[in-house]
């Protein structure tokens, strides 16, 4: 048995330093003086011009195509309730002389083809001759509504484009009795709107779209195809559908329909006429139907 010195004090528990962690301090910022700031711009690229043609117009361009339903007459109802039974690609009884329109443009405008409508969003191989234009203008004049809003800086509408060109009144030739001259056919369906003659080179196109599909429209459009029209040189499509034309014979065209061309050669020629949308116009194209009874 132990006596009371044989105990031993506990042992003396030692308790570890806590290390104190140092925490940097933040670094100052450093600005620079005012002689060392250096912007950086970042130029904006120009746009690039597809067309070529410096007087192109942006994209589409505007041409108040946007209407929807206006008040429609009894009479222009009527109208379009005829226009509508005879079907969307009808040739007329009425044939024009081709050549002497070939002629005449050969002897005294072939070097006036204008750019028709040339857009800053893709080239295309198209021209034109204007055959009734607005007032002060000439046969060189823009026929496009883009390009006539772009010019005056306001809507157009197609009767404005209502004074013959000099183009218009050289075409009174014909060797065909059968046929008529150009200016005989258009001085018949005056007062004209818009109408013009276009020039497709190779791979000159309209791309799919529709004239004035609201209601009432303005006009509905004749159409005549002149020169290098045949099955294997261009294609005119309504509603993806081939159309078999006839060089020199006139057709009531249903243009509110989709419809899109692109030609295959150079130099292939088709005139546009906007008639003003009437009954006694309507009339004329029905008692001039090439088939009937």
């Amino acid at each position: 048995m132990g006596t009371l010195f044989d105990i031993k004090p506990p042992a003396k528990t030692t308790v570890p330093e806590t290390k104190k962690i140092k925490t940097p301090l933040p670094k100052k910022k450093i600005e620079a003086t005012p002689e060392a700031k250096v912007e950086t711009k970042v130029e904006a690229k120009p746009e690039v011009n597809l067309s070529g043609n410096p007087e192109a117009v942006i994209g589409v361009g505007a041409s108040g195509t946007r209407a929807g339903m206006d008040f429609v007459s009894n009479d222009i109802m009527a109208a379009e309730l005829a226009l509508s039974t005879i079907g969307n690609f009808e040739p007329l009884d009425i044939r024009i002389d081709h050549w002497k329109i070939e002629e005449v443009i050969n002897e005294k405008y072939s070097n006036d083809w204008v750019d028709y409508l040339p857009r800053t969003d893709r080239p295309n191989n198209r021209k034109s001759l204007s055959l009734t234009t607005i007032p002060g203008w000439n046969h060189q004049s823009p026929p496009s509504l883009p390009e006539a809003t772009k010019n005056l800086g306001r809507p157009v509408r197609e009767s404005e484009f209502c004074v013959p060109t000099d183009l218009y009144n050289d075409c009174d030739r014909t060797g065909d009795p059968s046929k008529k001259s150009l200016k005989a056919f258009l001085d018949e369906w005056q007062p004209l709107g818009r109408s013009f003659i276009v020039n497709s080179g190779t791979g000159g196109y309209f791309v799919p779209h529709r004239d004035h599909p609201g209601m009432p429209r303005p006009c509905f459009r004749l159409v005549c195809f002149l020169k290098n029209c045949g099955p294997m040189d261009y294609d005119w499509l309504m509603d993806d559908r081939k159309a078999n034309i006839e060089v020199g014979r006139v057709y009531y065209v249903n243009t509110r329909m989709t419809h899109r061309t692109i030609s295959w050669v150079d130099d292939s020629w088709h005139l546009i006429l906007n008639v003003p949308m009437t009954l006694a116009n309507v009339d004329k194209v029905l008692k001039n139907l090439q088939h009937r009874h």
